[in-house]
């Protein structure tokens, strides 16, 4: 019975890779470089302001989204108890079965109900599963989408130009395979954040403020 359960880099060796991380940074800085250039307009000497986030310690700190995620596990738990009914029923039906004897008739009756009980049992068992995972899926791009919202009304207010994620908190481990430090290195875009422009808690007090004030955020229209 399964139970429904409630979150090429480096292929030539470290030379190439050496060779490899030189030349993406070379072509990132001019790429960046020309940016810079061509995103100033004439005669503004102003520098863009930029800031970043943490998004897992703000998704882990919304107040609204643990109230949803509440929610999310009391139909979980709903779904679950329904199956483990389910399974109990099996068990009695096979228990019974087998005190049957084999020259039975009502044994091969018996045992077709008892397949096609497990078959439906089986079948809902991963239709909930899929479900699960979509109603997980869409909680968290909704929060994403609050988050990116605060972002912009924040960043507007106080004269930030660029905000972004910070994703420091991803680190390299011990022992770690050429090709697992080359998806770290992938994934990893800040080298480098000054406190000043860390904005994560600020956002996380202003979306939690938000909701304290005037309930969780709008949901969207249901679909007909």
């Amino acid at each position: 019975m399964t139970h429904i359960r409630s979150s090429g880099l480096l292929s030539s060796g470290p030379r190439a890779l050496g060779t490899a991380l030189v030349v993406g940074v070379a072509v990132f800085a001019a790429t960046v470089g020309t940016n810079l250039v061509t995103a100033q307009p004439a005669g503004n000497t102003n520098p863009s302001r930029v800031a970043v986030v943490n998004i897992e310690e703000i998704l882990n700190g919304l107040d609204f989204l643990k109230i949803e995620q509440g929610k999310l596990k009391n139909k979980t738990d709903e779904r679950q108890k329904e199956l483990t009914t389910m399974a109990n029923e099996l068990d009695e039906m096979q228990k019974k079965l087998d005190l049957l004897p084999l020259e039975d008739k009502k044994r091969r009756e018996q045992a077709a109900t008892l397949v096609e009980k497990n078959a439906t049992a089986q079948a809902k068992t991963t239709a909930y599963q899929q479900i699960i995972n979509i109603e997980k899926g869409d909680l968290f791009k909704d929060a994403h989408n609050e988050v990116a919202k605060a972002c912009k009304e924040y960043a507007e207010k106080n004269g930030f130009d660029l905000v972004i994620v910070d994703d420091r908190a991803i680190k390299f481990e011990s022992n770690m395979s050429s090709d697992m430090v080359s998806a770290v290195i992938a994934q990893k875009r800040v080298l480098f954040a000054a406190d000043a422009i860390d904005i994560t808690k600020a956002i996380l007090t202003k979306m939690n403020n938000d909701f304290a004030a005037g309930g969780k955020p709008a949901e969207k229209p249901k679909k007909k």
